[in-house]
């Protein structure tokens, strides 16, 4: 998604060159409260609205069948509507990063942003969907 987007979309959704050191909403069952900031998805071109459904539904698919169908058979532009997509930290691959889909119904969070033993700089995931 991120590399679809177009300069001032990029710099739209693009809050910070330092990712957080992990996700924020992980260990609690209350969503935590977020600013709304990035790039409002609604917005793009269709497209780009599919990459984000792609996106969303990567991270739906793993969790339980009444919470898939909730946002399974939700059209794009209901999926979409009053979503951010938020990205901290590095652009390259490999390097520590962290973005967010901060939806009405559901946060998604991902971080990659620790090193690995082998002295990679961001080789260790964490992500989560929480629903609200």
């Amino acid at each position: 998604l991120l590399r679809s987007l177009s300069a001032d979309e990029h710099r739209s959704a693009w809050i910070s060159a330092v990712a957080p050191g992990d996700i924020r909403g992980g260990g609690t069952t209350v969503v935590p409260e977020y600013e709304r900031i990035g790039l409002p998805l609604a917005g793009l071109t269709d497209e780009k609205k599919h990459l984000a459904r792609l996106l969303i539904m990567s991270y739906l698919e793993m969790l339980p069948d009444e919470v898939i169908g909730k946002y399974e058979r939700l059209s794009t532009d209901e999926l979409l509507h009053g979503a951010y997509f938020s990205w901290f930290g590095a652009l390259q691959p490999g390097q520590p990063h962290y973005y967010r889909v901060d939806a009405p119904g559901f946060v998604i969070e991902m971080a990659n942003t620790q090193p690995d033993v082998f002295g990679n700089p961001a080789n260790h995931v964490h992500a989560l969907w929480q629903s609200r």
